[in-house]
């Protein structure tokens, strides 16, 4: 949530008292400055910041869009102090819907939001060349997802809490192939490994090795 604007703060409950004190003298189009030196442009309804307007704090954050009842409601950029960037869909003063966020490194995430993080389906391109596009839940990979490491290792399947779980197939950049089951990001459960010497196992594992049934064939 953009500070200044929280429901629980009575900082905002001021802000918004101050607000309705001006009641009917605010017109359309206003600019307000508050207490603690945020200022508001805009579009004030009903004693209340309601419609387009460009708010900033003392801080230095910046927000610019749509509001309703004193919150980003609809459409809106916010530009935090701190370099994080964020340009898309808000619901009640969280980030909620589709949009994009930046990072100062140049990390970039474009996809969905909830709550204020992300979740559902986006993309995560990471600084050092990670690149991940699938499912998200609490700003984790979370369900079908593939990840490229700028290692040159590729894994596609099924994630869970940022880790790979169920099934799915890595490859490594000297051409290897995993294809089965995954337990906390490593290979487990029944799976097939082929390696760049041509090497062959097919059976179980547990925490990335081999163990339990299985056929190994030697490199020819």
């Amino acid at each position: 949530m953009l500070h200044g604007l929280n429901n629980s703060d009575p900082g905002r409950l001021a802000l918004a008292a101050f607000a309705i004190t001006l009641g009917t003298c605010l017109s359309a189009q206003e600019t307000i400055t508050y207490p603690d030196g945020a200022v508001y442009k805009g579009e004030v309804r009903d004693g209340e910041i309601n419609g387009q307007g460009n708010m900033r704090w003392a801080t230095g954050d910046v927000y610019d869009g749509s509001w309703l009842k004193g919150e980003q409601h609809g459409t809106g950029t916010v530009q935090w102090a701190n370099g994080v960037k964020y340009s898309g869909a808000w619901i009640h003063g969280v980030k909620q819907g589709e949009g994009t966020q930046t990072w100062p490194d140049g990390s970039e995430y474009a996809g969905g939001w909830a709550n204020d993080v992300q979740e559902g389906m986006g993309h995560m391109r990471w600084v050092n060349g990670d690149e991940y596009s699938g499912n998200w839940k609490n700003e984790l990979q979370h369900g079908e997802g593939t990840m490229q490491w700028s290692t040159g290792i590729r894994f596609s399947g099924t994630w869970q809490q940022g880790l790979q779980q169920g099934e799915g197939t890595q490859t490594w950049a000297d051409g290897a192939t995993y294809t089965g089951g995954w337990a906390a990001g490593a290979q487990e459960g029944v799976g097939t490994m082929h390696w760049a010497n041509g090497e062959v196992y097919v059976g179980e594992w547990k925490a990335g090795l081999q163990h339990g049934k299985g056929t190994m064939r030697m490199a020819p």
